[in-house]
């Protein structure tokens, strides 16, 4: 839903709310059958009279009690009568010329191609013609020339009499010959060039003739809307959209007309264009979220076609035109318009098929409502007040006008039905989605079926097995087989409760204990400070530990993994110092130790109990409750930040982990390239100011103080630290990436004024972190473990993907760095960020990403540990720092390019692999590690 869209939607509810009162009681008069006493006199009158009644008709019929004369009454005006009520709509039955006509009109309409700098869709509209050069559409659809010197014109886009796509033809539009666009009354029109790309003359498919005049239509009446709803193919709603109120500019009118048909031509019953669909009025909850048809808050990842529409909004056409008239128009542009009413379109008379050729079923009833009528050409009707979207099989259609055409969304339900059906026996399928084709392990546009599996198995396994390989392709679409994503895992091996409690846990953001300190503000700081800021692997360690061996009285630690033994080491030798006083913990239970580079970790409870004995009463430890129970956060306390001597602050991306921040001086291979591919990348910010530090404190202490009756029992605890999963290992370096020259940074360090803002999740890192992104003018760069594509009830997440996703398509320089932890896991979210219009080319995986990084325009950098999940960038308890320093930007950004370059690619990683169960004690299969739950929880 672009920003234009959104303005006109902000519009239209304003003049619809304005309107309840005349609403209502036209509503009122159309129940009590009073057509005519519901419009201006003067309009019924212009209505009646362009129907052929005359003068004394016309007065008869304004003069009558009721609005519709009786036949008992005047017998003589039987015809008369039967002829009104077929006007009204009181009566359905219409002659057959009716659907020839519509079939005439059809022609007339045709689907618009909004394309990106790139040449690629991005979204889709409807136009129509109204002269032999001119087409109209909506100001949201085509705002301005640049737009639309991108744009194209698909006409033909419908299905023919066998259900099957016909040939379409592609016209580009000129706004250099002719574009005018209205943004109040949300309309443009753009020349379009006479021929298509395959040499078809445009005036093949003939033109509107528009009417400036009023009493086209009134009150009461229904009107016809020919349109491609969501870019799917034609299709045309008939008597199903009663006009209920004219304004000055707009009418009004109930229908289930889907916001994709922006730019629909609307029709009176003698297929004359009434108005210019382009907005709505949603239905809306207390709360002011928008509704979707199915009863839940709707969000921008359902697709606008999922919205409850109350009442659907068209500019007159004779508004229109009486703006335009207003128009100073002269040479070329001048003529072109006059043609709007000068030119005639040619009326062709419809072609009889001979009655051999015709379909044995020419009427089909469709399960939504709809009906299919064969004349000879097929189109899909609805009729009433059907809302579900017609949904027929489509054959892909080729390449054309060089822009890469897929098959089309309309037949991909039923295709994916049929494909469901086809696998449901096989017992060795999870699932079956639509998907895309991946070449060299990354997104191509080529759509696919994709079927999820247990575990990806070779053909002669398969045979052993008594089981027959997947098809290479089925109904037309390839087939991607994909081993199962973390949810599908659980699901077959734990079944659906365990993954309704780990992933969904009910009403848990409602139950969660947690509210932030009394009198403690997070507010921007602008003074003198030191910082120091460094990444890992090369460097974490070597800063981290000055850091803690410099405690002299306290130490107060918000962590969510603590295992790394050499941390442990260095707190421990605080107690020989007379000044030290205290070390306070919260930290969440759940680490998982003891595979990879953390194989001499401890597991959480372990570390606790060391620093215990190690420390004694000067250490005091808090297990933070988790989960939907009371806990004092949802889902995960995931910060890392740690406060000295309430002057000094460390915050990182990383956890106290051996992963995170190694110890060089017990590795034999200290080769950069050795460092990078077996540890995480994160990032680390020390700050010497007592404001900062101090505020960070306040917060940790409020956590631990909240939390320190916590008594760990197990038996209580959720199953997840009891789950395990076998992950493919990462593999080592090519010769290649082995001869790659990476770069090692040395820390920045600098004591000078700096400004900075701390940021807290669940407190205030949504709006801080929105307005960053929504402040970018040049580039965007983020480099983070997670980028989830939202999925419903993901507000948060959704409103921060769609501002990255606006400015790319604003033409920003944007730059994504994830994590490909899990290539199943890669590839559907991967679809999924592509489907909601973000460039593949712009994204780059790299496996040991564990980063949480913003930089914005060269000037602002973002530190944290919040991952962009739903629940990180929400409930989560994260921490992060947001500083406005060119200096310290340009720092973290020459590390992000170097990681873009050489560490990043476009590749999912290994899927002949898959992610599967497992327990802490078997046996690890070569080419897989064990994980554990906080690991995976970390991505989710």
């Amino acid at each position: 839903m672009n920003n234009e869209f959104k303005r006109q939607l902000a519009k239209t509810l304003t003049r619809y709310l304005t309107r309840n009162k005349e609403r209502d009681r036209n509503i009122r008069l159309i129940d009590h059958q009073r057509y005519f006493d519901i419009d201006s006199p003067a309009r019924v009158k212009k209505f009646l009279e362009r129907r052929n009644f005359g003068v004394t008709d016309t007065q008869e019929i304004l003069a009558t009690e009721s609005s519709l004369p009786k036949p008992a009454e005047k017998p003589v005006q039987t015809v008369q009568v039967k002829s009104l009520e077929r006007i009204l709509g009181t009566n359905d039955l219409v002659d057959i010329s009716f659907l020839y006509k519509a079939i005439q009109f059809s022609k007339t309409v045709g689907r618009i191609w909004l394309t990106d700098t790139a040449d690629k869709i991005i979204g889709y509209g409807t136009g129509f013609m109204i002269s032999p050069v001119l087409m109209m559409t909506n100001h949201h659809v085509l705002p301005d020339a640049l737009t639309t010197s991108g744009a194209r014109l698909e006409m033909n886009y419908e299905f023919d009499a066998g259900q099957v796509l016909r040939a379409s033809d592609i016209f580009r539009l000129e706004p250099d010959t002719f574009f005018i666009a209205d943004e109040e009354l949300d309309y443009a029109i753009v020349a379009v060039a006479p021929v298509s790309s395959t040499g078809r003359p445009l005036s093949e498919y003939g033109f509107n003739t528009l009417i400036r005049e009023e009493g086209k239509t009134i009150i009461s009446q229904w009107l016809n809307v020919i349109e491609h709803p969501n870019g799917l193919p034609k299709q045309i709603g008939l008597r199903e959209n009663q006009l209920i109120d004219v304004l000055d500019n707009f009418l009004h009118y109930k229908t289930d007309t889907a916001p994709g048909a922006s730019g629909s031509p609307v029709f009176n019953e003698r297929w004359e264009v009434v108005g210019l669909h382009h907005s709505g009025v949603y239905e809306q909850d207390s709360a002011g979220n928008i509704i979707a048809v199915d009863g839940t808050v709707w969000n921008s990842s359902m697709g606008e076609d999922k919205i409850k529409w109350i009442v659907n909004e068209g500019v007159r056409i004779s508004s229109i035109l009486k703006h335009m008239d207003s128009r100073m128009l002269t040479g070329r542009q001048a003529s072109l318009y006059q043609q709007l009413f000068t030119a005639r379109p040619v009326i062709e008379k419809p072609e009889i098929a001979d009655p051999q050729s015709f379909s044995p079923e020419p009427v089909i009833a469709n399960t939504d409502g709809s009906v299919t009528i064969t004349l000879p050409l097929s189109v899909t009707f609805r009729l009433g007040n059907a809302a579900v979207p017609i949904i027929q099989p489509v054959v892909p259609q080729p390449a054309t006008d060089q822009l890469a055409l897929t098959p089309q969304p309309v037949s991909e339900a039923a295709i994916l039905q049929k494909a469901k059906q086809e696998l449901a026996e096989r017992t060795d399928v999870l699932n079956v989605r639509m998907g895309y084709v991946f070449e060299n392990g990354w997104i191509t546009r080529k759509r696919a079926i994709v079927v999820t599996v247990p575990r990806r198995k070779q053909i002669d396994e398969l045979v052993r097995g008594d089981s027959s390989p997947l098809p290479a392709s089925l109904l037309g679409y390839p087939i991607e087989v994909s081993g199962p994503t973390i949810e599908e895992v659980i699901r077959f091996h734990e079944g659906p409760e365990i993954l309704e409690s780990l992933i969904n846990p009910p009403g848990f953001a409602m139950e969660s204990r947690y509210f932030p300190p009394a009198g403690v503000e997070l507010k921007r700081v602008q003074d003198f400070m030191k910082v120091n800021a460094n990444v890992s692997p090369e460097q974490g360690w070597r800063n981290l530990m000055p850091f803690l061996e410099g405690t002299e009285r306290s130490l107060i630690v918000g962590m969510y993994d603590f295992g790394a033994p050499h941390i442990l080491n260095s707190i421990a030798s605080l107690p020989k110092k007379e000044s030290f006083e205290k070390m306070t913990m919260a930290i969440q239970v759940g680490s998982n130790a003891g595979e990879g580079t953390k194989k001499d970790d401890l597991e959480d409870a372990e570390m606790v109990e060391e620093l215990s004995e190690k420390l004694g009463p000067k250490f005091s430890n808090a297990w933070v409750k988790i989960g939907s129970k009371n806990g004092w956060v949802p889902s995960s306390y995931h910060i890392k930040t740690a406060v000295r001597d309430t002057r000094y602050l460390f915050l990182s991306s990383g956890s106290w982990q051996s992963s995170n921040q190694p110890n060089l001086d017990k590795l034999e291979n200290v080769t950069q390239s050795f460092l990078l591919k077996n540890y995480n990348r994160d990032w680390h910010v020390l700050v010497e100011n007592e404001q900062v530090a101090e505020t960070y404190e306040q917060f940790l202490l409020h956590d631990y103080e909240n939390n320190k009756q916590t008594i760990l029992n197990p038996a209580e605890e959720s199953l997840a630290p009891e789950l395990f999963f076998l992950i493919p290992a990462f593999e080592q370096l090519s010769e290649a990436e082995d001869a790659i020259a990476y770069e090692s940074f040395e820390p920045f360090n600098a004591e000078r004024e700096f400004t900075v803002t701390p940021l807290l999740s669940p407190d205030n890192y949504f709006e801080e972190v929105l307005a960053l992104v929504q402040s970018a003018t040049k580039e965007l760069f983020i480099q983070n473990q997670t980028f989830n594509a939202p999925k419903p009830m993901h507000g948060k997440l959704q409103q921060l993907i769609d501002a990255v996703l606006q400015k790319q398509q604003e033409g920003i320089d944007v730059k994504i760095i994830f994590r490909n932890f899990i290539a199943a896991e890669a590839r559907k979210n991967l679809e999924a960020l592509v489907e909601l219009g973000f460039d593949p080319a712009r994204i780059r995986m790299h496996d040991k990403c564990h980063t949480k990084g913003i930089m914005v325009d060269r000037e602002k950098v973002l530190i944290g540990s919040q991952n962009w999940s739903n629940d990180g960038v929400s409930v989560n308890r994260d921490a992060s720092l947001l500083f406005e320093d060119q200096e310290l930007t340009n720092y973290f950004r020459q590390i992000f390019l170097h990681d873009w370059e050489k560490l990043a690619k476009n590749n999912i990683g290994r899927e002949s692999l898959t992610i599967q169960v497992t327990n802490a004690t078997d046996p690890v299969p070569a080419g897989m590690v064990r994980v554990g739950w906080s690991d995976i929880l970390e991505t989710l």
